[in-house]
Formats: structure tokens, C-alpha cells, sequence
């Protein structure tokens, strides 16, 4: 009983081994993943923030200069900056929530019309 104990446990222990460490290589390739990741996001924030300040210093120069050069140079800046806004907005619950207010605001607007080219509502 004793030796067949014995045997089943040296038959396991390489198996538990090498099970520990693919735990423990999951875990460190998770957390260097997290840190990448991490890593790459304030990279990201960074470069919108040295885009932002680029463009900014590219509006204040080019205004002083004139306002085609002002259209020319910045108009490819500007559609990438409002398309960085609309995806980082798209991610978020922001965009739907906004897109709901405008829908809302129009269909007020909507029934205040009607109603002022109806009449309904009006005293008399």
C-alpha cells in the first residue's frame, strides 16, 4: 500500500511541476500584458495630448498668417482629431446618451411648431 503510494506520487510530481509553472507563466505573461497595455494607453494619451497642443500652436500661427493656409494645413488634423473624438466617444455610453438628448430636443422642437401652426393649445 505504502510503495504503491509512494509510486503514484513520483508519477504526479512532475505533473504538478509542470502545472505550477504554466500557472505561474499565465500569470506573468498576464500582468506583462496589463503593464503593455498600460504602457500603450499613455502613449496614446500623450500623443493626443502633443497632437492637441500642435494643433493649437498651428492655429495660433496660422492665424496670424491667413486663413487658406489655416484651411489647407490644418483640415487633415482636424478630421483626425474629430475622428479620435467620435470613436472615443462611440466607446463610450456618451455618444448614445447625447444622440438621445438631440432626439429628444427635436421632437420637442417638433411639437412646439406643430402646435404653434395648429393653433392647439392657443387661448382665445
Amino acid at each position: 500500500m505504502g510503495l504503491r503510494l509512494l509510486l503514484l506520487l513520483l508519477l504526479l510530481y512532475p505533473l504538478l511541476l509542470l502545472w505550477l509553472y504554466s500557472l505561474l507563466l499565465l500569470l506573468l505573461l498576464g500582468t506583462l500584458l496589463l503593464l503593455l497595455l498600460l504602457l500603450l494607453n499613455s502613449l496614446l494619451l500623450f500623443l493626443l495630448r502633443s497632437l492637441l497642443l500642435l494643433l493649437l500652436l498651428d492655429t495660433l500661427l496660422l492665424v496670424l498668417l491667413s486663413p487658406l493656409l489655416l484651411l489647407i494645413l490644418l483640415y487633415p488634423l482636424l478630421i483626425l482629431l474629430l475622428l479620435n473624438t467620435l470613436l472615443l466617444l462611440l466607446l463610450t455610453n456618451t455618444f448614445l446618451l447625447l444622440l438621445l438628448r438631440l432626439l429628444l430636443l427635436l421632437i420637442t422642437l417638433l411639437v412646439i411648431y406643430l402646435r404653434a401652426r395648429t393653433g392647439i393649445g392657443r387661448r382665445r
